[in-house]
């Protein structure tokens, strides 16, 4: 039922803050805008489409804003450039083929690009992989290290032969670049395809001069390797691969047990090194880590770009060998009915859950918003419409989140197929449910078809649902998720009144979320099955009772002014008239005794789209 009672409700675990313009963004809401006509100035043109683009960022020139490095590989070889931005306060300015970063455009197969300090004085290098399908000195490894002066960056200089040697083994495909053995700073695996095709690796001795140790540390192989990642998975606090091939998927285990030579071998066999997570369907395909559902055991978003559909890999913890066990999780059919190249893993709504940005191969890219709970896995497609249109025209092979401006929020930039992409993560249309229109009882949902989602916040008595009605609704999907400090319910109905589906988690503070057809839907409905805080109508100093202490309340607030940021002033104005005076105190004094149900507080957000 709706209510005539505006009123800031504090429950015991989150204040959810009236939306209007000034004030702060709802918790837990996700919204992008595309941002790169004003934000992202290209001085080297594309030179066709099909660039399959590893995007990476970092501070190189140490102003506190956050760079973007891109190594892109033509997909056929053809004519392709390497991408460096400079961050001047949110705006990308590629310098590629300035003075900053002599050579870096030209036309190499770069798979991989890594900002790493490798030399460890304080300022990121650049490490670029490159597939022996380069011209000139085909398949080598270039290092940028990067040069000062007077403590200002001047530019990077290229010294790979000298560091790392003529080659990285064969034609590289795809690698990985962290401190492997934990010592010296960042090493570097390479994962190559036939040509030879053994994956090979390199230490670090500090100073950013590379030593080879694939006989002594890499497992011997015959893989056509085409992503390499890297994350503890079973738990013993060093890092361990994750092998993408053309043929059966891999983890390697970092000398699992001590079974090997020491940190950072990943050669040993004695003890099932090796953990096969597939069959030679898969071809080209990308395994990302992340906890997804907060268990303390790393996850894998699979990404198939053929034969096989996307899915995730949940850790269900080690076996006998110590090597993690994996149960499948599908996702939504949106994602799982197109073929995906790379996913980016990121808490983008601050929610403490990891959700996933997909590149598609060949139609618009994905937001998987992660509304997991006690242990289930569970993703929404959660993709704004004005952001990331129908189509192929945000094609692309790889997106990196960070913030690239001031706020706390993780943006995207997209390394696109023909020009690269940037989207600020920005507030919904985000509306109090006061504000709204009121028809039969039904609270009137702004439209959102087709738009960016719609955020209200809102409170309801425990029994007395709050009924939102949608319209202008056309074919495809719609994503429902409901936050709170209380016990929810969310219930979605048909216009001829019938149950679509009910979500209830059953307990407090869980997110009530869902992802289903728009056809045919007519309400929303928000049940409040229990209130955590316990404020009800007439406790207006919110301690659980109605009693002279809230009379009190209210006539020390007489004359107090509603609306303008003080929240004890609007909790006074109980019959919510927009004045506190006599009407309030007789509001009080009529329901005096013990909370009866009380109100829970929520945040209803929604996007539609087709």
């Amino acid at each position: 039922m709706f209510k005539s009672i505006s009123m800031l409700v504090v429950v015991s675990a989150v204040v959810f803050c009236l939306a209007s313009s000034g004030q702060a963004r709802l918790p837990g809401t996700l919204n992008f805008e595309n941002i790169t006509d004003t934000n992202v100035v290209q001085t080297v043109p594309e030179a066709g489409s099909g660039q399959e683009k590893e995007v990476e960022f970092g501070d190189f020139d140490n102003d506190g804003d956050l760079d973007v490095v891109i190594g892109n590989a033509f997909s056929d070889f053809g004519t392709r450039k390497n991408k460096l931005y400079r961050n001047d306060d949110g705006v990308m300015l590629e310098i590629s083929a300035t003075g900053a970063i002599p050579g870096f455009t030209s036309d190499d197969v770069t798979r991989n690009a890594f900002f790493r300090d490798y030399n460890q004085d304080g300022w990121l290098d650049i490490i670029i992989i490159n597939d022996n399908n380069t011209g000139g000195d085909a398949g080598r490894t270039k290092v940028y290290i990067n040069k000062q002066v007077a403590g200002v960056f001047s530019f990077f200089k290229e010294e790979g032969n000298d560091r790392l040697g003529p080659g990285t083994g064969g034609a590289a495909c795809s690698g990985v670049s962290f401190d492997i053995d934990g010592v010296n700073g960042p090493d570097l695996y390479v994962g190559n395809y036939p040509g030879p095709s053994q994956d090979t690796m390199y230490f670090n001795d500090g100073n950013g001069f590379f030593t080879e140790v694939t006989s002594t540390h890499v497992p011997a192989d015959g893989d056509y390797t085409v992503d390499v990642a890297a994350a503890d998975m079973n738990g013993d606090g060093q890092m361990d691969l994750l092998i993408s091939n053309w043929s059966p998927n891999y983890v390697y285990y970092n000398d699992n047990e001590g079974a090997g030579s020491g940190l950072g071998d990943f050669r040993y066999s004695s003890s099932g090194d090796i953990d096969n997570l597939g069959t030679a369907g898969q071809t080209e395909n990308a395994m990302e880590p992340a906890d997804f559902d907060g268990d303390g055991l790393v996850d894998i978003y699979w990404s198939n770009r053929t034969s096989i559909t996307d899915k995730i890999l949940q850790n269900m913890g080690n076996d006998a060998n110590n090597m993690a066990t994996y149960s499948e999780v599908f996702l939504p059919d949106h994602v799982s009915d197109f073929k995906s190249v790379k996913a980016t893993v990121v808490d983008l709504n601050h929610d403490g859950k990891i959700d996933v940005f997909v590149m598609g191969d060949n139609t618009r890219p994905s937001v998987l918003r992660n509304i997991s709970w006690d242990g289930n896995i569970e993703f929404v497609d959660w993709t704004p419409a004005p952001a990331f249109p129908n189509g192929s025209s945000l094609r692309g092979w790889h997106a990196a989140a960070f913030r690239i401006d001031d706020d706390e929020w993780e943006d995207i930039f997209l390394g696109g197929w023909n020009d690269d992409h940037m989207f600020r993560n920005v507030d919904s249309s985000e509306f109090d449910e006061t504000d709204l229109a009121v028809v039969d009882g039904k609270i009137q949902l702004p439209a959102v078809y087709n738009l960016d989602p719609v955020a209200v916040s809102g409170t309801a008595a425990v029994g007395e649902p709050d009924t939102y009605e949608l319209s202008g609704l056309g074919s495809g999907f719609i994503s429902a998720v409901l936050n709170g400090a209380d016990n929810l319910q969310l219930e979605v109905y048909h216009t001829d009144g019938s149950l679509i589906l009910k979500v209830d988690h059953g307990t407090f503070g869980i997110e009530e979320a869902s992802q289903f057809d728009s056809d045919g839907v007519g309400t929303i409905r928000v049940v409040v099955l229990e209130s955590a805080g316990g404020t009800c109508e007439g406790d207006a100093n919110g301690d659980g009772v109605v009693d002279p202490l809230d009379s009190g309340f209210v006539l020390a607030r007489f004359g107090c002014p509603v609306g303008t940021g003080d929240e004890s002033c609007d909790a006074a104005d109980q019959n919510g008239d927009g004045a506190v005076d006599p009407l309030d105190v007789g509001f009080v004094l009529a329901r005096f005794g013990p909370c009866e149900g009380g109100l829970g507080s929520y945040i209803l957000e929604i996007l539609a789209r087709d």
